[in-house]
């Protein structure tokens, strides 16, 4: 389903503003903590996570994308850098940064979203994953003084302003020729469309003071991710396609998507009531989170926990968190049972629960210090 709005421009821009005071709220003003008896077995848990990442460690040091999967994500190294910022914890930071330097950024400054099991890049980048590593590359600089971080950041920045921005309105990535980008991007077929997931309007944010063009960028893309956030009654649409200034659906639940696209919105305090109100009563109802609804999934308990936390809705958050006990593999892990008595685990889905972890133990420490 398509739904053609004809709204473009400065239009976009001033909506954004306009919803931030009127469509969206700042959730319950609550922030609490997770109560003092589970305290010991979410650092239990955390501890467990971390030790079973390893085992996805690769000779290189990169973490293999599962445990059936040889390849290595831009995704997944932007996450390992994000965890490790968030957990002050530099000289395993220092080595993720060498890698990066080494094997992922592009000639362009994009990021080779992808790289095969003998370490062969794909010529394409992944915009979400390119602003990810740019907020690590930031929150370490802020942390620990290092310009290489912040040239780096504006590295991938300056490429990703330059390829993969139309009318100041992020785009999901660009490919170009083998051997770098030669002669600039060769656009694909899906480079004229966002999905509305994608756009980490906070890391555009504070890529402003790199260059200023990010908080144009910033204030335009929050309006199309935002306008996708509120249209229906409680769901998001997928993407949009500029040029034929519509949202669309993929006629699929992704439940992932609609987390992570409210969770943007959320973190800069653009909470979408309604969405998240949502969620919270069919989570409370039913007990769960349920994709088509039967299954469930580990990335989607991590990323609703964060939104739940930054909406002010602390048991949500919390029960979230209580679910992913259920993932638990032998070997540390949170992943998935399959036939023959195999399992599967991704790196993706662990590091996004030890950040959501990461925050809501911060959150109750930061509660207990400051009553």
């Amino acid at each position: 389903m398509k739904r053609v709005l004809g709204k473009k421009g400065m239009f976009l821009t001033l909506l954004a503003i306009v919803l931030l005071s009127l469509a969206c709220g700042s959730g319950n003003s609550y922030n609490g903590g997770i109560g003092d008896a589970a305290e010991p077995t979410f650092y239990q848990l955390k501890e467990d996570i971390a030790r079973g990442l390893e085992t996805l460690r690769s000779p290189q040091g990169l973490l293999y994308t599962s445990t059936t999967e040889k390849s290595f994500l831009s995704e997944t190294i932007g996450l390992e850098m994000l965890w490790r910022v968030m957990i002050e914890d530099k000289a395993n930071f220092d080595k993720q940064y060498a890698l990066l330097k080494k094997y992922f950024i592009s000639p362009g400054g994009l990021l080779y979203w992808k790289l095969s099991a003998n370490l062969k890049p794909s010529n394409a980048n992944a915009s979400v994953d390119d602003l990810r590593v740019c907020k690590a590359l930031l929150l370490a600089y802020k942390k620990w003084g290092d310009s290489n971080y912040l040239s780096a950041a504006k590295q991938i920045a300056d490429g990703l302003l330059k390829y993969c921005v139309k009318d100041y309105i992020l785009l999901d990535g660009a490919s170009w020729q083998s051997g770098g980008i030669y002669g600039g991007v060769k656009i694909t077929g899906v480079i004229n469309q966002i999905t509305l997931s994608y756009p980490d309007i906070e890391t555009m944010i504070l890529l402003r003071d790199i260059n200023g063009e990010w908080l144009k960028v910033a204030q335009k893309t929050a309006g199309v991710v935002l306008l996708g956030a509120t249209l229906k009654e409680h769901d998001v649409y997928w993407g949009y396609d500029l040029v034929k200034e519509s949202y669309f659906d993929l006629g699929e639940e992704n439940l992932i998507n609609v987390f992570l696209h409210l969770f943007h919105l959320a973190s800069i305090g653009s909470i979408p009531v309604k969405n998240v109100s949502y969620f919270a009563s069919n989570l409370k109802s039913e007990g769960g989170i349920y994709i088509n609804g039967v299954d469930e999934n580990v990335a989607v308990y991590a990323v609703a926990s964060m939104v739940f936390h930054y909406s002010g809705f602390p048991e949500e958050r919390d029960t979230c968190l209580k679910k992913l006990f259920d993932f638990r593999l032998d070997n540390g892990l949170l992943g998935y049972l399959l036939d023959g008595g195999k399992v599967n685990a991704w790196a993706f889905d662990n590091l996004l629960a030890l950040i959501s972890l990461e925050i809501a133990m911060k959150s109750k420490e930061a509660q207990t210090s400051n009553p």
